[in-house]
């Protein structure tokens, strides 16, 4: 950063405008990749509710596919792979982006890989966050996972094919900020019906 603004006081003494713009085009890339061991981040369930009476065997074997699910999504998050996200999402039934705003598959990818999409800010962009949001603290949610080191789950299952999943983790944001996924079992397969 600091050889950054050398750059740019050295330009604008030589008054070389147009390199400046260059220089903050450059600076201004998408967000880059924090690559992570699996070693380094451990995802462990905690606790698994249900009110049925189905064979308890059964939830702990979903359970361990939800878990999988999240962990395969926490790295998709830090390491902005978007595909890793929408293969997460049914393709004819799309997900819900929070509480109250369902959304087609094709929305949900158009803004996940639109650099000005919200969902792609919220999930990538610190800084344009903190601009939307000048009054409170922010982060975007790779920012969040990148310092984070255990994640105990607790899966609520309100049925064999529905699972609401509470990431508890240290400084973990509010329920505002953060939100909690849901799953739903479309055809055998676990897909995101709600995103965080």
């Amino acid at each position: 950063m600091k050889i950054l603004k050398l750059q740019i006081l050295n330009l604008i003494y030589k008054k070389e405008l147009i390199s400046i713009f260059l220089i903050l085009a450059f600076a201004c890339k998408t967000p880059e990749k924090i690559e992570t061991e699996p070693e380094t981040l451990q995802v462990i369930t905690a606790n698994i509710f249900t009110d049925s009476i189905v064979d308890k065997k059964y939830f702990s074997n979903e359970g361990e596919l939800i878990r999988e699910k999240i962990i395969s999504l926490i790295h998709a998050l830090l390491n902005h792979n978007i595909e890793t996200i929408i293969s997460q999402i049914h393709s004819e039934i799309g997900a819900y982006a929070d509480i109250k705003s369902p959304m087609g598959y094709k929305e949900i990818v158009n803004e996940i890989e639109n650099p000005m999409g919200l969902l792609y800010i919220t999930f990538w962009d610190t800084s344009r966050l903190k601009q939307m949001n000048p009054d409170i603290e922010i982060l975007s949610f790779q920012e969040i996972f990148s310092k984070v080191k255990i994640i105990y789950l607790d899966l609520f299952f309100y049925s064999t094919e529905e699972c609401e999943i509470y990431l508890n983790f240290k400084n973990r944001p509010s329920l505002g900020i953060l939100g909690n996924p849901v799953y739903h079992k479309v055809d055998g397969i676990w897909y995101l019906k709600r995103l965080f």
